[in-house]
C-alpha cells in the first residue's frame, strides 16, 4: 500500500498524507511521520476523511486562536475607540430606524412591553451575527491565503480563527444589548437562556451557508460581492426591524426564509417568552447544522485544487 502511493503523482499544497490507509493504520518503522502525497481523492473514503477532519481541528486549535487574537489586534490597531466599533454598526443601523419611527416616517411597532429600540437592536444583533458567520469561512480563508500557499499547517485552524471572529463581535454587542435593556428595566422572560441556543444555530446557519460557498467564493470575487450587496435587501425580507406579518402571503415568505423563523424565535426567547415559530426554528436549525458537516467535507476535498489555483 505504501509502494503504490509513492509512486502516484502529487499535488501542490495538498495535504499530507501519513502513513495509514482507510483499512486501518500501519505500524511506523521510525519515530518521524511518514508523508505520502497522494492524488487519490480522499472524498473516496469519507470515513477516514472524517477522522482526519477531526484530528485536525483538534491540532489547529491553538493556532486557531493565535491567528483570532492577531487579526483581532490588527483589525483595531491605530483605532482610538478600539473595540468599540465592534458594536457601532448595530448601535447605529437601531438608532437610525428608532429616529424614522419617532417621527413617523415608518411605522413599525414591537409587541406589548418591549420598547422599540431595544427589539430592533436585538434583531440587529442577530442578523449581524447571521452575516459575519455566513462571510466567515471565505474572509478566514482569504486572510491566510499566503499561509496556505507557503505552509503545511491544519487548514481547519482558519475556520476556528474566523468562527472565535464571530463570537467576540456577539459577545461585545449582546453586552451593550443587556445595559440597554438594564438602563430601560426590560423585564426578562424564564425563556431568556434559550437567547443564546437561537443565535448559536442561526450563526451556525450562515456559516453553513457560507462553507458551501466557500469553494466557489475562493475563485471568484463574485460570491463575496454578492453576499455584500444582497444583505441589506435580506434584512429588509426577514423582520429584522419589524414584526413578523401574521397573514397573507408575507406569511408565506416568512416561513420560506430560513432566518426568520430563527431570527423570530431567539428574540421571542429573550424578550417576550415562548415563541410560535419553534417548528421553523427546529427545522431551519437542523438544516444548519447539516449544511455546516457538509460545507466543512466539500471544503476540505476542494481545499488542495484551491490551493493549487491560489498559488498559481
Amino acid at each position: 500500500m505504501i509502494d503504490h502511493l509513492a509512486k502516484q503523482p502529487t499535488f501542490a499544497g495538498e495535504q499530507p498524507a501519513t502513513r495509514t490507509d482507510p483499512g486501518g493504520p500501519i505500524a511506523p518503522e521510525s519515530p518521524l511521520p511518514v508523508v505520502v502525497y497522494t492524488a487519490q481523492a480522499k472524498i473516496r473514503h469519507p470515513a477516514h476523511m472524517i477522522r482526519e477532519l477531526v484530528d485536525d481541528f483538534v491540532k489547529g486549535r491553538e493556532l486557531g486562536w493565535r491567528l483570532f487574537l492577531r487579526n483581532l489586534q490588527g483589525q483595531y490597531r491605530q483605532t482610538f475607540l478600539g473595540y468599540v466599533w465592534a458594536v457601532l454598526p448595530p448601535l447605529m443601523t437601531t438608532l437610525i430606524w428608532v429616529v424614522l419611527q419617532s417621527f413617523r416616517v415608518v411605522n413599525f411597532e414591537a409587541p406589548a412591553g418591549v420598547p422599540y429600540v431595544v427589539y430592533v437592536l436585538t434583531g440587529t444583533i442577530l442578523w449581524q451575527s447571521f452575516i459575519k458567520a455566513l462571510e466567515a469561512p471565505i474572509s478566514s480563508i482569504n486572510q491566510g491565503r499566503e499561509m496556505l500557499v507557503k505552509l503545511n499547517f491544519p487548514r481547519e485552524s482558519l475556520l476556528i480563527a474566523g468562527l472565535a471572529q464571530v463570537l467576540f463581535n456577539f459577545v461585545m454587542q449582546v453586552i451593550l444589548l443587556v445595559v440597554v435593556m438594564a438602563v430601560m428595566r426590560v423585564p426578562v422572560p424564564p425563556t431568556a437562556p434559550l437567547f443564546l441556543l437561537g443565535t448559536a444555530m442561526l450563526i451556525a446557519l450562515g456559516l453553513g451557508l457560507g462553507l458551501v460557498l466557500a469553494p466557489v467564493g475562493l475563485l471568484y470575487q463574485d460570491v463575496q460581492r454578492a453576499i455584500t450587496t444582497f444583505a441589506p435587501f435580506l434584512m429588509y425580507l426577514t423582520p429584522v426591524l419589524y414584526q413578523p406579518p401574521q397573514s397573507g402571503t408575507a406569511r408565506l415568505l416568512l416561513w420560506a426564509n430560513p432566518m426568520a423563523p430563527t431570527l423570530n424565535a431567539a428574540r421571542d426567547w429573550l424578550l417576550i417568552g415562548p415563541t410560535p415559530y419553534l417548528a421553523g426554528f427546529l427545522a431551519y436549525s437542523a438544516l444548519g447544522l447539516i449544511l455546516t458537516l457538509v460545507g466543512v467535507l466539500v471544503l476540505r476535498a476542494s481545499m488542495p485544487f484551491l490551493i493549487e489555483r491560489m498559488g498559481s
